[in-house]
């Protein structure tokens, strides 16, 4: 068992009392597959930055849990079908868990900003800038 993140764009016609029922409805699907310790957080009604459906509001809500590999596939032709999802992105949980660690790398601090200052000491501006004038006063530039 893997464990998965779902996001879940619900239809924002529905009032507030109701969400819980498509909830557990979603709930259901996600049990018929064999989903384990299913959670969700409900994020509320907010607005969309372009209409889904003729809607221009949908509850989002955020759910995590535990499912074989081989019935992802299933269950995301399944949710497809839904007429009370408009949307969902199904992501893994441990690849997440990966590019975050990958993207934030631990770094010394005095080490690395000390090297990166000296580095820029070496530059002359004013040296840059005269190269920058005789090459646009070259009359055969190719662009």
């Amino acid at each position: 068992m893997r464990k998965y993140d779902c996001l879940f764009l619900l239809p924002g016609t529905f009032s507030d009392s109701e969400v819980p029922g498509l909830l557990e409805n979603i709930k259901g699907i996600l049990a018929e597959f064999g989903a384990e310790s299913s959670q969700f957080e409900n994020l509320g009604r907010q607005k969309l930055a372009y209409p889904i459906k003729g809607g221009h509001f949908a509850y989002v809500v955020n759910s995590s849990f535990s499912l074989a590999p081989e019935k992802v596939s299933v269950l995301k032709s399944k949710m497809i079908l839904e007429p009370f999802v408009w949307r969902f992105l199904l992501s893994d949980h441990q690849a997440k868990e990966v590019i975050r660690r990958r993207l934030v790398q631990p770094m010394s601090d005095k080490t690395s900003s000390a090297q990166s200052k000296e580095s820029c000491k070496g530059v002359d501006l004013k040296a840059i800038d005269k190269k920058i004038e005789e090459i646009l006063q070259q009359e055969n530039i190719e662009i």
